[in-house]
């Protein structure tokens, strides 16, 4: 006869313990996570952003998330709108941009691509914005090594004769 076996059920989260749940899942993402306030205060930096960027949790809380998210384009190198801006601004999402860089503290420089998007609290009422990015720097050299390579190709194939 089989031994009987409890399915276990989820437990629920008691509401004290949401926030912590909260960070621990933020924290626990694989793509970089910054959340900020109304004012574009800085509120949580993820270990992967604390990584990308180069702040420490402790050194970014409080500080406004443009000194900590700097980002040109690629190509004209101006500065770019950060998105939480924009988001608080309209209350919507932002989405992904292509060609924009991340100036790290330290001055680095790493191609991202990046979404924001209002927090709401229980009422609908915007409480801050949460910014998802990625480090796409070796994505973006592995496509101009190959955009190099068609060039190359292209250069030698001009240079044949007709049969």
């Amino acid at each position: 006869m089989e031994p009987n076996r409890e399915t276990p059920q989820p437990t629920a989260t008691a509401p004290h313990e949401q926030p912590e749940m909260l960070r621990l899942t933020l924290a626990s993402i694989g793509d970089a996570v910054i959340t900020t306030d109304t004012q574009g205060l800085v509120t949580f930096v993820n270990p992967i952003a604390q990584s990308l960027t180069g702040w420490t949790q402790t050194d970014a809380v409080g500080v406004p998330l443009e000194d900590i998210f700097k980002i040109v384009n690629e190509e004209s190198r101006q500065t770019v709108e950060n998105p939480a801006t924009s988001t608080l601004r309209e209350g919507k999402v932002v989405g992904l941009a292509n060609h924009t860089l991340l100036i790290t503290k330290d001055g680095t420089e790493k191609s991202i691509v990046y979404t924001a998007a209002p927090i709401h609290d229980g009422n609908g009422e915007v409480v801050g914005v949460a910014l998802v990015f990625r480090d796409i720097t070796d994505r973006r050299l592995q496509e101009q090594l190959l955009q190099n390579t068609l060039n190359y190709a292209e250069a030698i194939l001009a240079t044949l004769r007709e049969p």
